[in-house]
Parts: C-alpha cells; structure tokens; sequence
C-alpha cells in the first residue's frame, strides 16, 4: 500500500494533512525581466515528492507533478491569443543526471504535462505549446538534491547558457 510522499503515513499517495501543500497553486514571479511561473512551493514535502519522480520514477509522483505543472502552464497562457504558438523551457538534466536515471527527468514532466493540455489546444482554448531544447550547460552544478531554494539558486547562477535554433523552429 502506498503511503503519504509528504509525510510517509497512512495509506495514500497525498494525505489529507499534506495535499494542500501538493495542491498546484501557480505564482507568478518575476525573475531577470522574465515572467516565471511556479507551481507548488518548494518545501521538505514537495522536495520528496520531487525526489520520488526524479529519483526514482515513480509514476504516481510524476503524475502529481505534471498536473502541477499543467495547471502553472494554463494559468501563464490564460488570456493569450490561441493562434500564436509559445515555446517552454526546461532546465536540463545534467549528463551526469540523465546517465544515471536513464532520462531527463524534467523534460519528462514537461512533455507529460502538454500531452495533459494537448486536448484544449486541439480545440483551439489554449495556444499550441511546444517544448524547446534551448539550454545547455556552461559548468557542471553541484547536485541539488539536498539543497534549500537559494543554495539552488547560487549553484545554477551562470551555469547555462542559451543555444541558437533555426529560425523555422522558433515558435
């Protein structure tokens, strides 16, 4: 049986104690000029539940996430012209990271949270969405798996960079 990721008790993916902390909640922040949309608070709770998906690969974790992460992408897009095309970005996964989990764990989640929107943009509600592979990295980072939110953010500080694409492939 399963048990909280948030707490480890009881016999549910999210108990009734951590779910509001799970709940997708998108924010927006504004980061170097740029609009960033966060989904969920990063906290001891969600870092588990971050782990368990990226770690491990355990589905139910993703599917958590991806919803999470649907619902941040909706709530960016609201609004917008559904005839104009937006690109997102992830940030990669280390060499080191995809060689030892077999996947880029991010873009993973990223592509699982479109194929959740693909419906509403065939339908022509949402502009269609398309993950763009633009970001490589500069230097390797120190692992972030134990890190709290700002030692994450000194550790990427200047570490990638932006690739060039064909113009043909900007949406």
């Amino acid at each position: 049986p399963p048990s909280c990721f948030g707490c480890f008790s009881g016999n549910e993916w999210v108990c009734s104690d951590c779910s509001p902390s799970l709940r997708p909640r998108p924010v927006f922040l504004r980061e170097a000029g740029e609009s960033v949309v966060t989904c969920i608070a990063y906290d001891e709770r969600t870092a588990r539940i971050v782990l368990a998906a990226k770690e491990i690969g355990n589905s139910h974790a993703r599917h958590i996430l991806s919803s999470a992460l649907a619902s941040a992408l909706k709530e960016l897009i609201r609004g917008r012209d559904p005839n104009t095309p937006i690109g997102i970005v992830c940030i990669p996964s280390s060499r080191r990271s995809k060689s030892r989990r077999g996947r880029d764990s991010l873009a993973g989640l990223a592509r699982d949270a479109l194929r959740l929107l693909e419906l509403d943009s065939q339908a022509g509600r949402i502009p269609e969405l398309q993950l763009l592979d633009i970001l490589r990295w500069r230097r390797q980072e120190r692992d972030q798996s134990r890190l709290n939110e700002h030692e994450r953010n000194e550790n990427l500080r200047d570490s990638l960079e932006v690739v060039t694409m064909p113009a043909d492939q900007i949406p």
